[in-house]
């Protein structure tokens, strides 16, 4: 049952790295319901396996959610990806068992005892195999060398508007300095221009008296291809071909550059912690640099996904090798 829905979280965080909240109910909703109905097939308890079982049910959901909880807080998790992992440990706490009558086997081949610590084993190897590797590979073709090998990818300025992640950059001073690229998108979408615009008029853009007419924004979502009218899609895929204007000839202060400051202060958003001085120290770091350095914002759900579908056919694939071996 929990296949489906996170099969969908999946493919909407590739396109939008956005997943509609309401997935997470429906998981939760799954994860208490096989939670009483585990509950009512082991009853009463007796044997050490059925008590293991209801340790399981007690012990990993909310151990799992403090763990969310904590990648969240240190930024190693977005919120999706954290909401994703308590919803698994709410649906997959205990063992994995299950017979094909129709080729007379059981599944998984190899059964963890722990059917979450088998797919988060299975997503971390799926993550390196989709995603790290490949970026290492770029990067090494590229001549890269250092912790910006491991860490980042080279993306031309004019794909930042498609690109999800967090741009990095060293200032005159040799700071190092960070700007969510959401937060530097619902920026451009305030004033409704484009990096190209930002490139080619950049005076204009930097020393504002007024600006003629700001928008309303979104959280700075990447627009997919696919688009609200797929029967798939959710709100998330809606490309706001037609901006609705929320303010006209909006003055901005002398000593406000870039208009960074009126922007976060017209807006309910946090920003993703963006300050004036961040966006602005992006928007000049864009101006002279052909290409830029972009920590990577992978889509963890879908690893996650994968690594499901593989703890209940396979089992722990990483384990399994070792048995192998």
């Amino acid at each position: 049952m929990a296949i489906a829905p996170l099969a969908w979280a999946a493919w909407s965080d590739h396109h939008t790295r956005r997943v509609d909240r309401r997935v997470w109910a429906v998981l939760i909703f799954i994860g208490a319901i096989a939670a009483v109905w585990q509950v009512d097939q082991i009853a009463p308890i007796h044997t050490v396996d059925e008590y293991r079982i209801l340790t399981q049910l007690i012990i990993v959901p909310p151990a799992t959610g403090f763990l969310a909880m904590v990648l969240f807080r240190t930024g190693a998790f977005g919120g999706a990806d954290a909401k994703a992992l308590f919803a698994l440990g709410l649906v997959f706490p205990t063992p994995i068992e299950y017979a094909l009558p129709a080729l007379s086997i059981l599944l998984p081949i190899y059964r963890p005892q722990i059917a979450l610590i088998a797919i988060g084993f299975n997503a971390m190897l799926f993550a390196v195999l989709l995603y790290l590797l490949k970026m290492w590979a770029q990067n090494l073709r590229r001549g890269e060398r250092g912790l910006d090998l491991l860490m980042t990818e080279k993306v031309p300025v004019s794909k930042i508007p498609e690109t999800p992640g967090q741009l990095r950059w060293t200032d005159d001073t040799g700071e190092s300095n960070t700007l969510d690229l959401d937060a530097l998108r619902m920026y451009l979408r305030w004033k409704n221009v484009t990096i190209e615009d930002i490139l080619q008029h950049s005076d204009e853009h930097r020393t504002p008296t007024e600006i003629e007419a700001v928008y309303e924004i979104d959280d700075g979502v990447v627009y997919s291809e696919i688009t609200t009218g797929h029967p798939l899609a959710s709100e998330d895929f809606d490309s706001h071909e037609n901006p609705t204007i929320a303010d006209r000839n909006v003055a901005i202060e002398k000593d406000d550059v870039w208009g960074t400051e009126t922007f976060l202060d017209s807006i309910t958003h946090t920003a993703y912690g963006a300050s004036p001085d961040d966006l602005r120290g992006g928007l000049e770091h864009i101006l002279t640099a052909q290409s830029v350095r972009i920590q990577p914002a992978f889509p963890l759900i879908v690893p996650l996904f994968l690594g499901v579908v593989a703890a209940v056919t396979i089992g722990d694939i990483i384990a399994l090798s070792a048995v192998s071996l």
